[in-house]
């Protein structure tokens, strides 16, 4: 009788730090959607293998206008037309905060995407995102 009660509360025990388990990992999970948005550092670490040349840039302000634009916005301020409605703030790509990524941490969140934004990992190659991050490096806050 005793091994049966103990077995009844070593599986009681198992089940308590289990469900505790779950319950912590997607209080973490919900915590972080609503806050900042970061890349793991090891995706911040990945360093863009094209230069930044005239053509390439122009290739990323290409997919940038037909990827980016409608929400984003021209000058990349989340102004664009479809920004209204999502009902939620679109990232300013040219502010200094946005700019203070690494390329890596772009490349990172444009192939991953979050609601609204889509993930792109299927839809451009990684060579397009490396363009389009050269792009939208020609972004810059406008002088007041």
């Amino acid at each position: 009788m005793k091994n049966l009660f103990q077995s009844k509360t070593k599986r009681g025990i198992m089940f308590f730090i289990l469900l505790s388990s779950i319950t912590i990992t997607v209080s973490n999970v919900a915590f972080s959607q609503q806050g900042a948005w970061t890349a793991p550092p090891v995706a911040g670490k990945k360093v863009n293998p094209l230069k930044a040349d005239l053509a390439g840039i122009a290739a990323g302000k290409s997919l940038y206008t037909k990827n980016c634009f409608s929400c984003h916005g021209k000058a990349g301020k989340g102004d664009g037309p479809a920004a209204a409605a999502l009902g939620k703030s679109v990232g300013d790509l040219s502010s200094a905060k946005s700019q203070a990524q690494s390329d890596g941490d772009f490349l990172w969140k444009i192939q991953t995407g979050k609601a609204p934004m889509p993930s792109y990992q299927k839809k451009l190659s990684e060579i397009q995102v490396w363009q389009l991050i050269n792009y939208m490096r020609t972004l810059k806050p406008t002088e007041k």
